[in-house]
């Protein structure tokens, strides 16, 4: 198993190093998902701490776990936008499907606390705009998505400071909404031709419907 010649060392021919940490790895293994190179020593020092041993995991298995410490402190959706740096810097665009796709995942279905997206929206906004446009999706989809919530009295606040704070991100939201799919018109709307109009005082009608954001239910008045 490639995992196994990770942990053993045999055959190695390529030491990979990240500050005091060091792993003896292979160079076929890792040309099969990077850039090959010449170097005997591979110094990872200039890349993220939290996303290195990630990115060894992955070279051997093909998948990368975070341990339960970072499930329960929440520090998972931050080892997984570390690894998707990583992986971009790297040149592996399977790592960083993979880490996209585990971040969506994290997200969408293990994160209650607002203030963890907040500060997943800034970390990923802080990044140049064309390093993470995959993971900046995933944010903004989350906020169209959870925009009730977000407009509600508990979150509003910090949700209005971070679109200030955040003037991309804000305009990454309204540019999402506008390429959503107009729904058709599902009521028919009662109406005077010329002919036959105008409308008596009086002789107007109300449409409820829900909006197309939010979801939540707006009434219309036609007079």
């Amino acid at each position: 198993m490639l995992d196994r010649s990770l942990l053993t060392g045999r055959y190695s021919d390529l030491t990979v190093t990240h500050e005091k940490q060091e792993w003896r790895a292979h160079k076929i293994v890792l040309a099969a998902q990077s850039p090959p190179g010449r170097a005997a020593t591979l110094r990872l020092d200039d890349y993220e701490a939290l996303a290195v041993p990630h990115v060894m995991e992955y070279l051997y298995s093909g998948n990368y776990l975070c341990p339960a410490t970072e499930q329960e402190s929440g520090a998972t959706l931050t080892a997984h936008i570390s690894v998707f740096s990583v992986a971009s810097r790297l040149v592996m665009p399977a790592l960083v499907k993979l880490a996209e796709a585990k971040f969506r995942d994290t997200l969408n279905n293990h994160v209650a606390d607002i203030d963890l997206y907040f500060a997943a929206v800034r970390r990923i906004y802080a990044a140049a705009a064309p390093t993470m446009p995959g993971l900046r999706e995933a944010v903004v989809e989350a906020a169209v998505t959870e925009m009730a919530r977000l407009l509600g009295p508990e979150c509003r606040p910090g949700f209005l400071a971070l679109t200030a704070e955040l003037p991309d991100f804000q305009s990454d939201i309204y540019l999402f909404l506008t390429h959503l799919p107009m729904r058709p018109v599902e009521v028919v709307v009662p109406a005077l031709c010329a002919t036959c109009g105008p409308r008596a005082h009086g002789d107007g009608y109300e449409v409820t419907t829900s909006c197309k954001a939010c979801g939540l239910e707006r009434t219309l008045a036609f007079l």
